[in-house]
């Protein structure tokens, strides 16, 4: 073994291809040809339950649009809603 060679145990290993494949994922679905996020789509990425995904979705100030029974949003307008800080405080924020 080198003198700069790194060791790291097996689960660290485990753990760090766990999150590349998460984020891989994640890419695919953020860069796909779609317009739109669905709600599973937007579990996926976040990593919330699906009660707080629809309750998002189902918050006015939330960007979402119902397409016959599916909710969408725009990908363009999640981004720009995430890109905004909210605060339990504010009358904006979703819970």
């Amino acid at each position: 073994m080198k003198e700069n060679d790194l060791v790291l145990p097996l689960d660290a290993v485990k753990e760090m291809n766990k999150q590349l494949e998460t984020l891989d994922k994640n890419y695919k679905i953020i860069f796909s040809e779609d317009l739109f996020f669905s709600i599973q789509d937007v579990i996926r990425i976040t990593n919330w339950s699906k009660k707080t995904v629809e309750d998002l979705f189902n918050n006015p100030a939330f960007p979402a649009t119902d397409l016959g029974k599916k909710k969408l949003v725009l990908k363009s307008a999640f981004i720009e809603f995430f890109s905004v800080k909210r605060c339990r405080a504010d009358k904006d924020y979703w819970k």
